[in-house]
């Protein structure tokens, strides 16, 4: 299964390029923690998937996450319903 997720912003600098997945690292010192990415790569890389971005200065940047298939439906004791 393919994920994209697609924003206008400023783009990502080639010089944080490398770091965007670390936790910790943030361009937002004063709002962000840096762990909003880590934790997306953390989740997707533990289910066998991938995650890729393309990104433009000025024009934003598009994360694309890849997942396995899954071999079955989760079981019926799982599921739960609303009320």
């Amino acid at each position: 299964m393919e994920l994209r997720f697609e924003d206008q912003g400023c783009g990502i600098r080639e010089e944080d390029k490398a770091n965007i997945f670390t936790p910790y690292f943030t361009t937002k010192a004063e709002v962000g923690t840096g762990l909003g990415l880590a934790t997306v790569h953390s989740i997707v890389t533990r289910h066998g998937g991938m995650i890729n971005f393309a990104t433009m200065l000025g024009r934003g940047t598009t994360f694309t996450l890849y997942l396995p298939a899954a071999k079955s439906a989760a079981p019926e004791e799982n599921a739960t319903q609303a009320n």
